[in-house]
């Protein structure tokens, strides 16, 4: 989608569950350790509500 889209939506791809149900995923990458910190946007964190 950001490809495609933009970068603004907060999300980077859009998948679909076995059931339709839209899946939004967002893909992070470092080169460093895995306890390393990354930085998320706005976008990105309203994007993905917390389930609950």
């Amino acid at each position: 989608m950001s490809k495609t889209r933009g970068d603004g939506l907060g999300y980077d791809i859009l998948s679909f569950e076995e059931s339709g149900k839209e899946r939004l995923l967002e893909v992070k990458t470092t080169k460093s350790r895995a306890e390393t910190p990354f930085f998320v946007s706005r976008n990105e964190f309203t994007a993905f509500p917390r389930a609950g």
